[in-house]
């Protein structure tokens, strides 16, 4: 698996610190980047992981994705929108932009980077 460095911007996308261990490839990184900010379906795998169905998640695994398969199930828990994730008709309503639960989010990103600049500017 390819090493992910994390830029700024993907920091504040995944809700993630700087000291982190980043299980995702980084195809399944862009996927993500892409279902989150975008509304792009990503492949089967990360659909699977993103509705928490884990059986057919395993299926679509390559082994490099089995091998850090609970890192990833973890990550997707603990970082994602609440909205995005758990189902797949919470993944279709965040790839639908239902209610602007996308929009919101991206706006959300927006401004905690925003606020985190001009902390620093102090």
């Amino acid at each position: 698996m390819n090493t992910v460095t994390l830029d700024e911007d993907d920091r504040y996308i995944f809700g993630l610190g700087f000291e982190i261990a980043w299980p995702f490839s980084v195809d399944a990184t862009d996927a993500l980047r892409n279902y989150l900010i975008h509304g792009l379906t990503p492949g089967g795998f990360l659909c699977a992981m993103i509705a928490y169905d884990y059986e057919r998640a395993l299926y679509n695994a390559d082994v490099l994705h089995r091998q850090k398969f609970w890192s990833i199930a973890m990550h997707i828990r603990n970082n994602m929108p609440s909205g995005s994730v758990g189902s797949y008709d919470n993944m279709r309503h965040w790839l639908d932009n239902k209610d602007d639960m996308r929009t919101m989010f991206i706006q959300e990103v927006e401004k905690r980077k925003v606020w985190d600049k001009l902390q620093q500017t102090h």
